[in-house]
């Protein structure tokens, strides 16, 4: 199952949504990151012993297995743990002009990705129509479009999130997989989530594209996920709880075995949240 998280105009806090949806997402995932124009986990993230991440790109390792048909049978073997508790296959020295260069094995290696057991957060970054991953999100189970709910975001969400149902149509899984996150200050969210739903449901094109719900603004916590320390505020504040709240409305539309219609069971979001717990170990683009 692969839930990509990505804007359409710059990169509004893509990064770390994607990396505390795999904070919270339950059971085995990891955080791919997969954003054309290069990585930064290595800058944003640590090793569960406080230092920086191997300078290899597993990124890399997976694109190169993926052309050869190699791939093994868990994606953790490209994946470096960290100090939040979910492992991720970083892009360390990937420029944009690599990832050009691996454009051709994108397909391959989003179709065995698919087939992973747990869950892959890929995080997009910018998803423009000629992004060399768009592959990756054509075969995701969810695409999450993340936007702030500043004047000039709302204008143009619409237009955009229009364009971008459309590139993925019906999705390899028989329903559209889009639907829209709004990052903003948690006291403000009820108003925001109600401004973007009525945005959506004016226009006939964009009406059936459901809004998920919502990511807290919150520089404190953002801070300590940049600096890899599970805080107390990180780990009892907004940032989690919405991610939590989010990850929910996520599971229930889109439950992780389509032959049984059932998710993970629920109330492993809410499982303490503490170090060690199950849940923090953490163009055309037709396939």
């Amino acid at each position: 199952m692969i839930i990509t998280v990505c804007a359409d105009k710059g990169s509004p806090g893509v990064s770390w949504t994607a990396t505390v949806l795999g904070m919270v997402w339950p059971g085995e995932r990891v955080l791919l990151e997969a954003d054309p124009s290069g990585g930064d986990a290595a800058l944003r993230l640590r090793t569960p012993e406080g230092q920086l991440l191997p300078p290899q790109s597993g990124l890399r390792g997976l694109a190169v297995d993926g052309r050869s048909g190699n791939l093994p049978a868990s994606l953790l073997s490209y994946a470096h743990q960290t100090s939040l508790g979910v492992p991720v296959i970083p892009a360390t020295d990937m420029r944009t002009e690599d990832f050009a260069l691996i454009a051709r094995q994108w397909p391959a290696v989003a179709a065995a990705v698919d087939h992973w057991p747990g869950a892959v957060i890929a995080d997009l970054g910018r998803l423009q129509e000629d992004s060399s991953a768009g592959p990756v999100a054509a075969a995701s189970r969810i695409v999450l479009l993340i936007a702030r709910c500043t004047p000039e975001e709302l204008y143009h969400l619409r237009e955009r999130a229009g364009a971008l149902a459309v590139r993925l149509g019906q999705g390899t899984h028989g329903r559209s997989p889009l639907a829209v996150a709004i990052i903003c200050p948690a006291r403000q969210h009820s108003a925001r989530l109600r401004d973007v739903k009525e945005l959506l449901a004016a226009e006939a094109s964009t009406s059936t594209i459901p809004v998920a719900g919502w990511i807290a603004e919150d520089e404190r916590s953002v801070q300590a996920l940049r600096d890899g320390q599970l805080t107390k505020k990180l780990l009892g504040g907004d940032l989690l709880a919405s991610a939590r709240e989010l990850t929910r409305t996520l599971l229930a539309w889109w439950p992780t075995d389509p032959a049984t219609g059932q998710g993970p069971p629920s109330q492993a979001l809410d499982a303490p949240a503490t170090r060690g717990a199950p849940w923090m170990d953490v163009g055309g683009w037709s396939q």
